[in-house]
């Protein structure tokens, strides 16, 4: 069926699907269109067909495991939600406007801090993240996906989406997609 790619919804605000390509840290580029939009948060996802995709590029992208069916890079389940506190480390993983990677350290303050910007109850932490690191990647210090990382202010604030939020948006949009 296809490579299904999360980000945020303002990322894809000038998304054009004849002219939209995803670059892969692996290397390679492929043609992605539009899956859907959510109603509800700052989410948006992209469909690669697997058609024409370099075997190479598409074994290596198919190691990476998925977050949304609860392999080993997991997002944190429901069920472990209560193990998030207000003061915990986290790390914010994204690119920057150069395309470089970025990690950096951060502290959760608060698990659903309504943001009038996003008109949601978001993670808020403080750390840095900088422009272009919108649809990376909020972690605890184990590794499990927190969130998406939404933005930022100079005064080192983040807001990122919810984990749980991001599959609620996934899954609306494929019940929509099935005939």
């Amino acid at each position: 069926d296809g490579i299904v790619i999360a980000t945020n919804g303002h990322v894809l605000d000038y998304w054009q699907d004849d002219t939209g390509i995803v670059c892969f840290e692996q290397g390679g580029m492929a043609h992605a269109g539009l899956f859907g939009r959510s109603q509800e948060y700052d989410v948006g996802f992209l469909k690669i067909s697997v058609e024409g995709l370099d075997a190479e590029l598409l074994q290596t992208v198919r190691e990476i495991n998925d977050p949304l069916r609860g392999y080993e890079w997991e997002y944190v389940p429901q069920e472990r939600e209560y193990l998030l506190q207000p003061g915990q480390s986290v790390f914010y993983v994204g690119a920057g406007g150069q395309r470089e990677q970025f990690c950096y350290e951060g502290t959760l303050e608060d698990l659903a801090f309504y943001i009038p910007l996003f008109g949601e109850n978001m993670l808020y932490g403080s750390g840095y993240v900088c422009e272009g690191m919108s649809g990376g990647g909020t972690f605890d210090s184990r590794g499990y996906f927190l969130g998406m990382i939404a933005g930022g202010t100079d005064s080192n604030e983040t807001a990122s989406i919810p984990a749980r939020d991001i599959c609620e948006a996934y899954e609306k949009l494929a019940a929509q997609q099935k005939p």
